[in-house]
């Protein structure tokens, strides 16, 4: 059952925020070292700047490997991993994972 209420909520209305442009090149953190243990197709990645342990698939490793080579984006990283850049989502879920590893202090944005 619903019960009426007296009072009314105000009316807000939604503000369109932007998120703020994704970087367009990335790096590894320089001077980070990152210790790695491999199982199977899982990966425990334990970096000692931030004590953080992460479990990672083999492509993260593969993302942070490349990045440790030469900056890159997106495009770039598909191309050096040898991805199909054309396959739908492939470019989306690169951006997603390289955001994901700049959250958690692995990688960082290029200044232009």
């Amino acid at each position: 059952m619903v019960y009426p209420t007296s009072v009314s909520e105000p009316s807000l209305s939604p503000v369109a925020v932007a998120p703020p442009p994704a970087p367009s090149r990335w790096r590894r953190n320089p001077g980070t070292v990152l210790r790695i243990v491999c199982f199977d197709h899982n990966n425990v990645l334990f970096n000692p700047a931030s004590g953080s342990t992460h479990l990672v698939n083999d492509l993260v490793l593969d993302i942070l490997d490349a990045l440790a080579h030469a900056p890159a984006d997106g495009l770039e990283l598909a191309q050096r991993l040898q991805l199909e850049a054309s396959e739908d989502g492939i470019l989306l879920e690169l951006e997603r994972i390289l955001q994901n590893l700049d959250q958690l202090g692995l990688i960082m944005p290029v200044d232009l």
